[in-house]
């Protein structure tokens, strides 16, 4: 037998502050080494996969929510060039990425002279999964310009809002005559989508959580469903709606820069074939919604019919892709409502997904998109007003 040792408390507190501190060091150790880890997968995977040089600095680009973006330079024949590269999370779809590249090379190709284009590897492919590794990778050029905006509270003036609808309309008239291959996102078209939700925000409702989120989803579930059940577009007026191969994550965020002009656009990793409208109308939200504490959701209406007009004078020059259609800005004010509950379940969905997830900062997107739902019911004459001033 081993007799225990006893221990007053001040020597019992010392070992417990030492403890803390030994578990402070190991996670700020294991940090270290994850990074280390990172940079040497990422250096060995941009030289054996590419040939565009040497590996210089590799810096981790935040803001993202879906994939894990870095920016690094390279150097070849003296030169040094930087490039962007995104880590694909686990579980996307080869077929997906393959439909992305397609599309971003097409609009390139088609009058998109601010996209990022992507970068072949050495076996002419756009997109390499390393046998160690269960995410796909890919490189595309660096655009340059400045990073203004997020995707929430974005503060732009009239002119950045004219200059993105403008960009907006060429990447839109880019995209035509596309042939996506048999590929797409693996989503179904947003109206189809949106009649699955109620049920899935039921099931939501019913999982024993206990944050502020899920009370606060909670204390909204019965409006929630009821606008989601609500919103729907008649098959006759959806046969008329254009389908396109478009961006839908088009928000201020996913822009760079140059003062007042659009100079580039990035991360088309949502993109898919789907009605042009729904598009439209998730850059509204994204663009012309208040974030401030006392307007939170509502809409700024003239910014709004700005930038349509911009958009609609833009594709009028073009020549291409017809103008928003009069079925089209007849069924906005629902279109508008389905986009703000696609966000509302991302919203939710994307936060149960983590466990890591910031409660406050999703709550505070989950409130404004709820706002948001609350506006939109309320302001129907409101948006159908600002409609009979969009240029036909």
């Amino acid at each position: 037998m081993q007799r225990l040792p006893e221990m007053n408390s001040e020597k019992s507190y010392e070992l417990l502050e030492t403890v803390r501190e030994l578990g402070k060091t190991a996670t700020n150790l294991c940090e270290s080494l994850e990074n280390i880890f990172l940079r040497t997968q990422l250096a060995e995977i941009i030289e054996y996969y590419y040939d565009i040089g040497k590996v210089g600095d590799i810096y981790e680009v935040f803001g993202g929510y879906v994939n894990r973006s870095f920016v690094f330079s390279v150097k070849k024949d003296g030169m040094t060039n930087f490039y962007f590269l995104r880590k694909h999370k686990r579980g996307t779809g080869e077929d997906e990425i393959q439909f992305e590249h397609s599309l971003i090379n097409h609009c390139i190709a088609n009058g998109l002279s601010i996209g990022a284009g992507t970068i072949e590897n050495k076996k002419g492919t756009t997109y390499v999964k390393p046998a160690s590794s269960r995410s796909f990778f890919a490189v595309y050029e660096f655009l340059e310009g400045e990073d203004k905006f997020t995707w929430d509270n974005p503060t732009l003036n009239d002119k950045q809002y004219a200059s993105a609808a403008e960009a907006f309309a060429v990447l839109h008239n880019s995209s035509t005559n596309f042939e996506p291959k048999g590929l797409q996102r693996h989503e179904a078209e947003a109206t189809v989508l949106v009649s699955t939700f109620a049920s899935i925000f039921r099931k939501y409702a019913e999982k024993e959580l206990s944050c502020k989120l899920h009370n606060y989803f909670l204390e909204h579930i019965d409006d929630i469903i009821k606008v989601t059940e609500k919103s729907r577009i008649s098959e006759r007026d959806l046969k008329q709606f254009p389908l396109i191969p478009g961006h839908y994550d088009f928000h201020p965020g996913n822009l760079k820069w140059d003062g007042d002009e659009v100079v580039g656009i990035f991360d088309f990793d949502w993109s898919k074939t789907d009605a042009r409208l729904f598009d439209v109308c998730m850059a509204l939200i994204y663009f012309c919604t208040d974030w401030d504490d006392l307007n939170d959701g509502k809409f700024k209406i003239r910014q709004c019919a700005l930038f349509l007009n911009k958009y609609q004078y833009k594709l009028k020059s073009l020549n291409g892709l017809q103008p928003i259609s009069e079925i089209e800005l007849k069924n906005l004010h629902t279109m508008l409502a389905i986009a703000n509950i696609y966000l509302v379940k991302w919203e939710i969905a994307e936060f149960l997904s983590n466990p890591d997830s910031n409660v406050y900062e999703y709550l505070a997107y989950l409130k404004h998109s709820i706002r948001v739902m609350q506006w939109i019911e309320k302001h129907e004459d409101e948006i159908n007003s600002m409609i009979k001033d969009v240029v036909r």
